[in-house]
């Protein structure tokens, strides 16, 4: 069974116990394998940042709301920056 798919089944497993009922492959980050939990009932509703489950030597992490950002790419303004963006 290739990475993807093992560390897929472990995903699976923390998301199960976190309250999740599926997952699905997001990318790679930081050497991690990363995936996005999510509840059936709420497909089609977003309300802010994904939340990820990380992969990386055979164990699965909730990673905490506070990465989602990073992980997605994103950076946030820097420190003391009071211009608009508009």
């Amino acid at each position: 069974m290739d990475k993807k798919k093992e560390y897929k089944v472990k995903a699976k497993a923390l998301a199960l116990q976190n309250g999740f009922d599926q997952v699905s492959y997001y990318g790679e980050w930081n050497d991690y394998l990363a995936y996005t939990a999510s509840r059936k009932e709420d497909e089609g509703r977003c309300i802010g940042y994904p939340r990820f489950i990380l992969v990386k030597d055979g164990v699965a992490t909730l990673a905490p709301y506070t990465q989602s950002t990073d992980i997605m790419g994103m950076t946030s303004m820097p420190k003391g920056y009071s211009e608009t963006l508009l």
